[in-house]
């Protein structure tokens, strides 16, 4: 199992905060691009995270972000190889990361 020394994705973004140093555009889009990757990642073994936010993106360093990304806590995740949608009655996630179709419970799958 890899660690990830730097924690989460939130912990970087306080930590530049206080350092006064915000995380400009090229940092943003070097992370956002393996978040993605990741996610895509995922997605390709027909699995969907449900609680994917700031608390579950975790860095190896913050000095280095190249191949810094892991997503984290997939204990909501669900395999979705018979379904092509969840049933509208299964809410799950973090309310204020969750999507409208959630939160409205409207049915909702793998775009």
């Amino acid at each position: 199992m890899e660690v990830a020394k730097a924690g989460c994705l939130n912990s970087f973004i306080e930590y530049r905060k206080l350092k006064r140093n915000p995380i400009n555009d090229l940092e943003c889009s070097i992370i956002i691009k393996q978040v993605l990757e990741a996610v895509l990642h995922i997605h390709s073994m027909d699995i969907i995270h449900r609680d994917l936010k700031l608390q579950n993106v975790l860095l190896r360093s913050f000095q280095e972000l190249a191949h810094a990304v892991k997503i984290a806590d997939l204990g909501l995740g669900k395999q979705m190889l018979f379904v092509s949608s969840w049933a509208e009655s299964e809410v799950c996630g973090t309310g204020i990361y969750m999507a409208p179709e959630i939160i409205f419970k409207k049915a909702y799958g793998k775009v």
